[in-house]
């Protein structure tokens, strides 16, 4: 209460969340399973967007924490994963399909959207897969496992123009070879953990 005070609007496990850079009455919450909603009055009350997003809800195809993004390029377009990819370009009012899912129903773990083309976009998955995209989803490109079979848990492609090949992943674990790095649109690897003093722990 008071002029400092907060107020609990949802509740539930949080994932995701965000405010459209191009009109801030419009704010995001993912709870668990792509329970995704939005809020159209800066986030005073909010309401279920899930009309053709058929996986939300469902645990046998989305994480329990699944990933949902905003495309740096447009405050309306947002991608989510489950072991289908989904897309909204008009805010969450109707999802469609974007990409099937791929052999052995790995589930999607990590989005990046490239910040100077929206067409360039990479995805990670429960079980390591990292596949990418340079023609807005047309065809796929399935570069391996580079930390084995790994929850792959971020994907950050280099947002400097003109460098959409240059990629980094990042896969969890209590072993070691948990950051890596792709130049070549992941024809090789390089581990990126670092070395003794500034290795990661």
């Amino acid at each position: 209460s008071g002029p400092q005070g907060w107020w609990n609007f949802i509740y539930g496990d949080g994932g995701f969340a965000a405010i459209d850079f191009t009109d801030h009455r419009y704010l995001y919450t993912e709870a668990q399973w792509l329970a995704f909603d939005r809020s159209d009055d800066s986030g005073k009350t909010y309401t279920p967007k899930r009309n053709g997003l058929l996986d939300a809800g469902n645990s046998a195809n989305a994480l329990f924490i699944a990933p949902v993004v905003m495309d740096p390029n447009n405050g309306s377009l947002l991608y989510a994963g489950s072991t289908r990819i989904w897309r909204t370009t008009n805010r969450g009012d109707n999802w469609t399909q974007f990409r099937s899912a791929v052999t052995g129903n790995p589930k999607c773990s990590a989005i990046d959207i490239y910040k100077s083309n929206s067409g360039v976009i990479w995805l990670g998955y429960d079980n390591g897969l990292v596949s990418y995209t340079i023609n807005n989803g047309a065809t796929w490109n399935d570069v391996g496992q580079p930390g084995g079979n790994r929850f792959v848990t971020d994907i950050a492609i280099n947002p400097t123009p003109m460098a959409t090949a240059e990629v980094i992943v990042t896969v969890g674990g209590n072993s070691g070879g948990n950051v890596w790095l792709t130049s070549d649109n992941g024809a090789t690897w390089i581990q990126r953990t670092g070395s003794a003093p500034n290795d990661l722990p």
